[in-house]
């Protein structure tokens, strides 16, 4: 089976896309939640360094499994990440409902192969080739680690663990919770695009920020779902691309705007639920053991990605 048609048979089924990036509003996404999927992504490029310098060229097949270890489980109490989806219901607006339609129907594939265009205009067939594969092969394999979790895990939609939470978009069918299948995929296709092309990395991961929002402002995931789908596609998507052999350019024609944002369109951030004094703050730490903490923020409160300290696991902690 090829590529693209394992792709077609393991993505999830998405409801068709409005027409246009630029028509869709963006997301003012609560920095809570922006600080911690960039250090989930960091903790992804750390594991993805971690796996090329201990593994051979021929294990580098095993990355995904590699991924999956690292990942962690999700909090036992949802309660935290319930609060959140909550103050962001309670300030949903049409715009806001339109752009988490969209991106259900786009986020995951579309938007990037859009964008890849950018750099396969600008080189050669033969690496333009590679370029295509590179983007078919991370968006299979981390769908791949991704279903694996969530057959594993087994995490509830959030919608069913609190009825009381109304969703915006079309309910995912009979498919766990952790960690997000969009945001993973959204994640994947903004790493491979910053690796094509480095001098737009940021507005690639602003992108993929988007997605991933996108799926809470839905009421489909749990915060602590798309921040572990940010960390599961870096550490995949990283090692896919870094021995690739497709060559990086910079000076590729830069998009009009992220989003909405080129109309000036824009979702307000709703006010998410206080933890407690010195909420705000975002520490990251590493022990003798390899294990990561990211201090308590206002956005998670006492969740936490329970994992052993050998797996190197994401801990959101409420010391």
């Amino acid at each position: 089976m090829t590529a693209i048609a394992h792709r077609a048979a393991v993505l999830p089924a998405v409801a068709a896309a409005p027409p246009a990036l630029s028509a869709i509003a963006t997301y003012d996404i609560p920095k809570e939640l922006v600080g911690q999927l960039a250090a989930s992504e960091q903790l992804g490029a750390e594991s993805a360094s971690e796996f090329l310098k201990t593994h051979s060229k021929a294990e580098r097949t095993m990355v995904a499994a590699w991924a999956v270890m690292k990942l962690g489980y999700p909090p036992k109490d949802d309660a935290p990440d319930l609060a959140v989806l909550h103050a962001i219901e309670a300030a949903r607006t049409a715009d806001g409902i339109a752009a988490s339609k969209f991106w259900a129907g786009s986020g995951m594939e579309e938007v990037w192969r859009d964008i890849l265009m950018d750099y396969t205009s600008k080189v050669g067939p033969a690496q333009a080739r590679a370029a295509v594969k590179l983007l078919d092969d991370a968006l299979m394999v981390t769908n791949q680690a991704a279903q694996i979790s969530k057959s594993s895990v087994a995490r509830k939609r959030p919608f069913i663990v609190d009825e009381t939470l109304t969703v915006a978009i079309d309910k995912p069918g009979n498919n766990p919770s952790f960690p997000s299948g969009h945001t993973t995929a959204a994640y994947a296709g903004a790493e491979v695009m910053a690796y094509l092309m480095p001098d737009r990395a940021a507005e690639f991961r602003g992108l993929a920020e988007q997605v991933a929002y996108s799926r809470l402002y839905g009421g489909v995931h749990f915060p602590t779902d798309v921040i572990a789908g940010a960390k599961l596609a870096t550490t995949v998507t990283q090692v896919m691309a870094k021995t690739s052999g497709v060559k990086p350019r910079r000076g590729t024609k830069r998009k009009a705007g992220n989003g909405g944002v080129a109309a000036g369109r824009r979702v307000p951030a709703p006010v998410l639920p206080k933890a407690g004094s010195g909420a705000g703050t975002l520490a990251a730490t590493s022990s003798a053991t390899g294990a990561i903490q990211l201090g308590r923020t206002a956005l998670v409160g006492s969740a936490h990605l329970l994992g052993t300290p050998l797996q190197g696991a994401v801990q959101l902690l409420a010391a």
